[in-house]
């Protein structure tokens, strides 16, 4: 747009500067003939402000728009010295000093004896293109100039708006560039954030499932070697439990790794998923006495999954790291909360030292508003006590 614009401009002008070489020969020719009367008319009705000086300095002539948009109204003699407008000036401003500066300004213009093109602004707040142009005699002598002041205020208004919005685009884009570049930074640790879950939450399934898996084969086959000289039936059917165990733990490992979440049996039915659970546990030689209390046909797969896991891995626990051979379980469903005991007759520990484990299950019963508090009573036992409340049991 602002191309555009400077061509219009210097189009204009080029036409103003022929239009005025034009009428000055006119003018010219005119002043030596009676034709003077039909020149003076013709120059008082250009619009553009222009003036023609000799080759003395003296002012030959001028149209209106030079006397009251270019001088601000002051009011020169046709013939009159170039110097004659200063002193003028300073009668008629007195103590305006910024009226007097742009006289001086324009005096020195007037002054200039060689083609040339400028670019005038704040001149009585307009901006003009001034044209000067010298006719030349034979010998390099200027014979007179003439000088036009085309007003583009209006142009360069539009210039400027142009280039203030110009401004706002590039600074609107610096900006949006900037939030891209927060929006790609959060983007990154958002990819981070939800890789590190990932790990985390592949690093609990496989911790649950596979200590499972590992303590329950390993038990089942301690226990069928064990009786198997006097009870291979029993012996046999232990090792069966087993195959189905690593069968379906290795499925589910597989579905955590995946991301595909196998159906639960806890999510239909808490109480026969966790009946099926404690015997399974019981097949390792473990003896443990499940008491359930309240809404037997509880559905509420959040809840049901964390309790279930929660019995899961304390009862591996127990098995691995207690070596208990008693476990007690009492959950209660009763009055809008969840209780929930488990507590077994392992060997114990004076210090609890939290592993991915119970890390994973203060987390998952964090999550649903719950309490855990478990420890030990230094040489034998462990117990866990948990309190949820929920909305509707």
């Amino acid at each position: 747009m602002k191309i555009t614009i400077d061509l219009w401009i210097l189009l204009g002008g080029v036409s103003v500067v022929l239009t005025l070489i034009f009428v000055t020969f006119f003018i010219i020719k005119a002043k030596k003939s009676k034709l003077s009367i039909a020149a003076g008319v013709i120059a008082e009705t250009f619009e553009v402000s222009f003036v023609l000086v000799d080759d003395c300095d003296r002012i030959i002539d001028f149209n209106r728009p030079f006397i009251t948009s270019i001088l601000g109204g002051l009011q020169i003699a046709k013939g009159a010295k170039i110097e004659e407008i200063v002193s003028a000036a300073e009668d008629k401003f007195k103590n305006n000093k910024d009226s007097i500066k742009i006289i001086h300004d324009i005096v020195r213009i007037l002054k200039t004896k060689e083609d040339d093109r400028l670019i005038i602004k704040e001149l009585n707040r307009k901006s003009y293109d001034v044209n000067i142009s010298c006719f030349i005699e034979k010998g390099s002598r200027i014979r007179m100039r003439i000088i036009t002041f085309d007003d583009i205020t209006v142009y360069d208004n539009i210039t400027r708006k142009l280039m203030d919005r110009k401004k706002e685009l590039v600074d609107m884009n610096e900006e949006v560039m900037s939030v891209y570049e927060q929006l790609s930074r959060h983007a990154s640790a958002l990819e981070e954030l939800a890789a590190s879950r990932e790990k985390s939450r592949l690093a609990k399934d496989v911790h649950d499932e596979l200590g499972y898996l590992m303590i329950m084969l390993s038990s089942l086959m301690e226990e069928s070697k064990r009786i198997i000289s006097e009870k291979p039936d029993v012996a046999e059917r232990k090792l069966h439990d087993a195959m189905d165990i690593a069968r379906k733990g290795l499925e589910e490992i597989r579905c955590s790794v995946t991301g595909l979440a196998p159906e639960k049996p806890e999510s239909e039915n808490l109480k026969k998923a966790l009946d099926e659970l404690v015997e399974e546990y019981r097949n390792s030689g473990m003896k443990i006495d499940f008491i359930f209390e309240g809404q037997e046909d509880f559905k509420n797969p959040l809840y049901s999954k964390v309790l279930y896991k929660t019995c899961q891995e304390a009862l591996t626990n127990s098995l691995k790291h207690g070596r208990a051979k008693n476990v007690v379980i009492i959950l209660k469903l009763i009055n809008k909360c969840i209780t929930l005991f488990i507590i077994d007759d392992g060997i114990g520990c004076k210090s609890v030292e939290k592993n991915i484990g119970l890390s994973s299950m203060e987390e998952r019963i964090g999550k649903l508003n719950g309490m855990i508090k478990y420890g030990s009573g230094g040489e034998r036992g462990f117990s866990i006590f948990i309190i949820i409340p929920v909305e509707v049991v």
